[in-house]
C-alpha cells in the first residue's frame, strides 16, 4: 500500500470546491493560459461545444465503451462539464502520474482516468470537423496571403507559404522483439514514432502525417502518408512552394526547396535562395517547439498498446493546437509572419459562430 501512486478520497476534497474550480472562477485569462494552455473566453467556446456531448453521452457502460445516455434516473454526475474539460487541458499541460491531477480536480484515481479517457474521446468528436480545429488544406486565397507574407520578409522566396519537418515522439518498448524492432530508430537510438508536419504561416498545422513506426524515415512518411500529393495539389493549384531540411526527396519534386548547410558555389542566385530558405525553415523548427511545449504531454513516452489510443491522442493535440493558435495566438510563427492575426478575435468569433 505504501507504493501505490495515489490519493485516497479521504485525503481530497469535493470537486466544488477544487484549486481548478476556483481557477476557473477567478476569470484570470493569465492563469487559465498558464494551466490549461487556453484563456477564459477562449475556454468558453470549447465548452459550449462540449457539455452537449458531455450531457448525452457516458462512459458507464457493460462493455466500457461509451454510450448514448438512456435514462436520467439514478444518482446525478458529481463532475460537470467544465471540471471534465479542465481535466482534459490541464491533462495535456503536464507530464508525469496522474497524482497532481488528482489534487487539483479531487477526483479518486480511477474516477479521473474514466472522466479522462471520455473527455478526449468528446474533444476529438467536437474538433474533428471545427473550422477553428481541424487539419485542412488552405485555401487559393489564404496561400496568396502566406505567400505575401514571406516575401516581405524573404524576397528570394515569393512563390513559398509554408515549411515541413518531422518530427519524432518517445515510445515505450514492446515486449515482442519484432514490435520492438518496427519503432527502433538507429540514428537516435530509442524507440519513437514518427509524424510529419506541414506548418502554414498562420502557424497551424495544414497536412500532416502520423503514428508512423519509429524507423520509418521523413521522406518516407511524407510519401506514404500523401503529404507529398496534397502538397503537389497546392503547387499546382496555385504555384506555391514549400521549404524543407535535407531528409526530405527533392528529385521530380518541383514544389520543395530545400535548406543547405553549404551553400552552392557560382550561381548567384541560387546562393540567395539557399541562404533564405535555411533561414526559413527555422520556422518549422519553431513550430515543432510550440506543439510540444504547449503540451508537454507529448515529451513523455507513449504507451504502447494496439487500441487506437495513440491515433486519439495525437489527434487530440493537434486539434488542440490548431484551435490555440487561431484563437489564443501564442505562436512565434504567427506573430513574426503575420502579426495583424495575433490576438485577433473577429475571424476567431465568425468562424465559431459558422
Amino acid at each position: 500500500m505504501k507504493r501505490i501512486r495515489r490519493i485516497t478520497r479521504r485525503a481530497l476534497g469535493e470537486y466544488t470546491e477544487s484549486p481548478f474550480m476556483r481557477l476557473y472562477l477567478s476569470r484570470c485569462d493569465q492563469s487559465m493560459i498558464t494551466y490549461t494552455g487556453f484563456n477564459c473566453e477562449a475556454f468558453e467556446m470549447l465548452l459550449q461545444l462540449f457539455r452537449p456531448y458531455f450531457l448525452q453521452y457516458t462512459p458507464y457502460s457493460p462493455d466500457g465503451n461509451i454510450r448514448k445516455v438512456i435514462s436520467t434516473n439514478g444518482r446525478k454526475r458529481k463532475i460537470s462539464a467544465e471540471v471534465c474539460l479542465g481535466l482534459v487541458l490541464a491533462w495535456t499541460r503536464s507530464r508525469g502520474n496522474l497524482f497532481p491531477l488528482q489534487m487539483d480536480f479531487g477526483l479518486t484515481y480511477s474516477p479521473l482516468c474514466l472522466w479522462l479517457r471520455f473527455g478526449i474521446r468528446v474533444v476529438v468528436k467536437i474538433l474533428a470537423k471545427h473550422p477553428l480545429a481541424r487539419v485542412k488544406l488552405p485555401s487559393r486565397e489564404n496561400v496568396a496571403l502566406f505567400q505575401r507574407a514571406v516575401a516581405a520578409k524573404y524576397a528570394y522566396l515569393p512563390e513559398v507559404w509554408a515549411t515541413a519537418d518531422g518530427l519524432n515522439l518517445y515510445f515505450e518498448a514492446a515486449e515482442d522483439n519484432v514490435i520492438q524492432e518496427m519503432f527502433y530508430n538507429g540514428w537516435l537510438h530509442g524507440h519513437f514514432i514518427s509524424n510529419s508536419f506541414v506548418f502554414a504561416m498562420d502557424g497551424t498545422i495544414c497536412i500532416c502525417a502520423l503514428n508512423a513506426p519509429g524507423t520509418m524515415h521523413d521522406s518516407t512518411l511524407a510519401d506514404y502518408g500523401g503529404v507529398y500529393f496534397k502538397l503537389q495539389k497546392i503547387y499546382e493549384e496555385t504555384g506555391g512552394k514549400v521549404v524543407v531540411d535535407s531528409a526530405f526527396k527533392l528529385a521530380s519534386n518541383p514544389y520543395v526547396i530545400k535548406s543547405s548547410q553549404t551553400l552552392p558555389a557560382g550561381d548567384r542566385l541560387a546562393i540567395l535562395i539557399a541562404r533564405d530558405a535555411t533561414s526559413l525553415r527555422q520556422s518549422a523548427e519553431w513550430g515543432m517547439r510550440q506543439f510540444q511545449a504547449s503540451f508537454p504531454r507529448t515529451k513523455d513516452p507513449i504507451q504502447y498498446e494496439l487500441n487506437g489510443e495513440r491515433r486519439i491522442i495525437l489527434r487530440l493535440i493537434i486539434y488542440l493546437f490548431n484551435f490555440r493558435t487561431r484563437v489564443v495566438g501564442c505562436n512565434q510563427i504567427r506573430s513574426v509572419f503575420l502579426p495583424n492575426l495575433e490576438a485577433s478575435w473577429s475571424n476567431a468569433r465568425t468562424m465559431f459562430r459558422s
